[in-house]
């Protein structure tokens, strides 16, 4: 009857921490604007599996995230709330699946301890309420433990195959989270048991079968350098991180001084601890300290030293600082209370007010209100166009394979710099917006806004959005618009070359082949894009 009341109470508790995480991050759901990175992610999950399989090879991340998401967004739909939605559960399920894991594993301080950092942690709260993989990815990194060290308990076959699925799922999401595979094999070599050792080979070799193909890409990501996108990181970056992670500077070194302590007492306890627990306590330390070194050291070949990169270390750290709270010899209750001020002192530090980095939520519908029937809308970056479609028409953000041609249709172009906005007729409008994000990235000289201020009349400047410029130019030369039908008819064409034009040249492997068709026919690159674009005109009528 005792066990039945343990057993109920901590189910009970387990459902409680879902529900209490759930709607604790829920309330703050879909403030702020869906940024970049997580529009990549749903406008690609509308693709096929092919297509998100060439996206994955190109974007060095695997794809299982996206497969995922195809299908959510098929049942859900693309609103906001609804592709948040999946991360959210995803990690209220991580806070009660940590509950019992570290109940059944360590104790039940450690179980509790544990709980009430996960709930008060600023990186979980951020990351819950975004629709990327990492939430996902936390979730899965728990369930592999489990079943690692249940195979360890009792090896089984059945434990070896799900063991075999979720490592692998880990490893199709996101590449860095396959530490904690290497670190399973660590704790199989100290154990030392021939049985074990057999089922983990097994699940290695069923882990392999699934992932192996994606093998080249984990070492391409290895040797990729990309600086423009992610810094080499510094020593600075190292400290600076850490603290970014833990909520603030103040909590990171109390849980610093606890790591400290506790790998103290671990090391003189060491031949009093039993042997499985040694290496459960000796797992949770390499996932939380040497992860954290490693993929440092690892940045100096292919950056990857950010703070959403070694989001999965929190876990292994929050498991072993409770644990390392736990084994202290001190009464219980000065224990619960270093906790309490832990979880107090971090829910006062949690970012309520999230913000990613770019209000196109906002910014979008100031725009669409701004356009009159002869306005051009110019969007510095092109990487922005279906995050701005998303905002401004979802069913152009549907349009899966056309969104660039569609927003050209409501007049909105897409640039890096000033090459397609000097080959654009802006003859026929009156009123030009120029809209900038990671300008200073695409465009590093400035020539696209030079070009608009030379070329045109600034009138209002709008700095209200985050992440956002948004400037207003009338067109002194516009033409009278009070035309012939033939004239009209003139512009028009013109207007529909200058798109094409635009297309061929946006897409850079299109425009390559435009160039070797010019080499050799022996004309201008010029000459030839006009060529092109009429042929596009008349397929475009013969479809007709």
């Amino acid at each position: 009857m005792t066990n039945f009341r343990f057993k109920f109470s901590g189910i009970l508790i387990f459902v409680l921490l879902i529900f209490a995480n759930f709607f604790f991050k829920y309330f703050f759901f879909t403030d702020c604007s869906l940024w970049y990175d997580e529009c990549f992610t749903i406008f690609h999950a509308q693709g096929s599996f092919k297509d998100m399989l060439l996206i994955s090879e190109w974007d060095l991340n695997p794809p299982l995230f996206q497969y995922i998401m195809h299908y959510w967004i098929k049942f859900f739909g693309i609103s906001e709330y609804n592709v948040r939605l999946f991360s959210l559960i995803c990690n209220s399920l991580s806070a009660g699946l940590i509950f019992l894991f570290a109940k059944k594993h360590f104790n039940k301080q450690t179980a509790i301890f544990v709980s009430l950092l996960f709930f008060s942690s600023d990186a979980f709260f951020y990351y819950s309420q975004e629709a990327r993989s990492y939430s996902f990815l936390f979730m899965l990194c728990i369930i592999s433990t489990w079943l690692f060290f249940e195979l360890c308990n009792k090896p089984h076959w059945l434990t070896m195959i799900a063991l075999a699925i979720v490592n692998s799922s880990i490893v199709y999401t996101h590449y860095i989270e396959g530490l904690i595979i290497l670190y399973q094999l660590v704790i199989v070599v100290f154990l030392f048991r021939t049985k074990l050792f057999a089922f983990f080979t097994g699940s290695l070799v069923i882990s392999f079968l699934f992932t192996y193909s994606l093998f080249y890409h984990a070492f391409e990501v290895l040797k990729s350098v990309r600086p423009n996108i992610v810094d080499f990181p510094t020593i600075n970056d190292f400290k600076s991180v850490f603290f970014e992670l833990n909520n603030n500077y103040f909590l990171g070194i109390i849980f610093i001084i606890i790591f400290i302590i506790g790998i103290i007492l671990f090391v003189i306890n060491f031949r009093k601890t039993e042997k499985l627990l040694r290496n459960k306590i000796l797992y949770f330390i390499l996932w939380a300290a040497v992860s954290y070194f490693l993929i440092f050291v690892i940045s100096f070949k292919s950056p990857m030293f950010t703070k959403r990169y070694l989001l999965f270390i929190l876990i292994g750290l929050y498991v072993i600082i409770s644990y390392f709270i736990s084994f202290i010899k001190i009464p219980s209750w000065s224990k619960y209370l270093i906790i309490s001020f832990i979880f107090i002192f971090s829910l006062t530090n949690i970012n309520y007010k999230i913000s990613k980095g770019m209000d196109f939520k906002n910014a979008v519908p100031f725009i669409k209100n701004l356009q009159t029937d002869k306005t051009v809308t110019v969007l510095q970056s092109i990487d922005i166009g279906s995050l701005f479609a998303y905002y401004y028409d979802k069913e152009i953000f549907k349009n899966y394979h056309f969104v660039t041609e569609e927003l050209g249709n409501k007049n909105i172009i897409l640039c890096n710099d000033s090459e397609v906005v000097r080959n654009f007729d802006f003859s026929t409008f009156n009123k030009i917006i120029l809209s900038q994000t990671w300008e200073n990235f695409c465009d590093p000289t400035g020539t696209l806004k030079t070009y608009m201020d030379k070329k045109f009349k600034l009138n209002k400047t709008f700095n209200n959005y985050e992440g956002i410029k948004i400037f207003v130019y009338s067109n002194p030369n516009a033409i009278n618009l009070n035309l012939s039908i033939q004239q009209l008819a003139v512009l028009k064409m013109k207007k529909k070359i200058a798109y094409y034009e635009n297309k061929i040249r946006s897409d850079a492997t299109w425009l390559k082949q435009v160039k070797e068709k010019a080499e050799k026919n022996k004309i201008s690159l010029d000459s030839m894009v006009y060529i092109d674009a009429l042929y596009l005109i008349e397929l475009e009528k013969n479809k007709k």
